[in-house]
């Protein structure tokens, strides 16, 4: 049992252990918000079996002014659920906005970002008249797809709501759509080299029409190949090389010792 004791301490020495991950989930209301019930309910899930610290939501939306810039949380558990009201004021055009809850946080020492998109309503529920029906991605090219199911001709404003990683240029892009017209803009988007993991965007259009503003989004995933993966499995590739063959050579000893002493129980009798 002492050369499999063995093998077995060797196996842990070298073994490599998994990493914890933090997965968080924002979702935001859909009820009006307004002077008498003027905030917004935005919970943070982490769904990662990790635990993520120095938490700083950072809501970003045109139309209305929050009285904090930024909130903090100190950490949240796996498996917990958290709820920030975020309140507003200075609401400016009554309707729909479209913004984002940007939550910065740290795990193992790191910094990370993600983004929430979501779309708030101010003083008035308003459904837009434009929809963003598709968003593709072909490299760094994001291309976005709008259809005007109204009876007039409306001109939207476009853009990205992109991680803080991330920019776009044309940073919006002005969409002239005729009555149940189509058409589809493009933005190019530049970002980190070392990247390697999936983020959350969203594409969004707004237009004002009788001192009404709409606005509308649709969620995408910007994703990577992990090159930081591959570049992992090389840097282990020698050690677990290593390892079998040491689990080899013991191996060999075992059998050897086991061979000897069956020859050497035989020659006793």
């Amino acid at each position: 049992m002492k050369p499999l004791f063995a093998v077995f301490a060797l196996l842990s020495a070298l073994g490599l252990s998994a990493a914890g991950t933090v997965s968080l989930t924002g979702s935001c209301p859909t009820s009006v918000i307004n002077s008498t019930a003027n905030y917004a309910n935005f919970s943070l899930f982490n769904s990662g079996n990790e635990t993520a610290t120095g938490l700083l939501i950072v809501p970003k939306f045109p139309g209305a002014t929050t009285y904090n810039s930024i909130l903090s949380l100190s950490s949240i558990s796996p498996n917990q659920i958290v709820s920030e009201k975020i309140y507003f004021y200075n609401f400016s055009a009554p309707g729909s906005y479209s913004g984002s809850f940007t939550v910065q946080y740290t795990q193992d020492q790191n910094v990370f970002f993600a983004l929430f998109p979501c779309t708030l309503d101010f003083l008035s529920s308003s459904p837009s008249r434009v929809t963003i029906t598709s968003v593709n991605r072909t490299g760094n090219v994001i291309r976005v797809s709008l259809v005007n199911i109204g009876q007039s001709q409306i001109d939207a404003n476009v853009s990205l709501l992109l991680p803080e990683e991330f920019q776009s240029q044309p940073k919006s892009r002005i969409v002239s759509l005729s009555p149940e017209g189509n058409s589809t803009t493009a933005f190019t988007i530049s970002y980190p080299s070392f990247t390697g993991a999936s983020y959350s965007a969203a594409a969004t259009q707004s237009y004002t029409q009788n001192g009404v503003h709409y606005s509308s989004l649709r969620q995408y995933t910007i994703a990577f190949e992990s090159t930081q993966n591959n570049q992992s499995k090389l840097t282990y590739f020698p050690y677990l090389l290593g390892t079998a063959v040491i689990i080899a050579i013991i191996g060999l000893i075992i059998f050897s010792i086991v061979k000897k002493r069956r020859k050497r129980d035989r020659n006793a009798r």
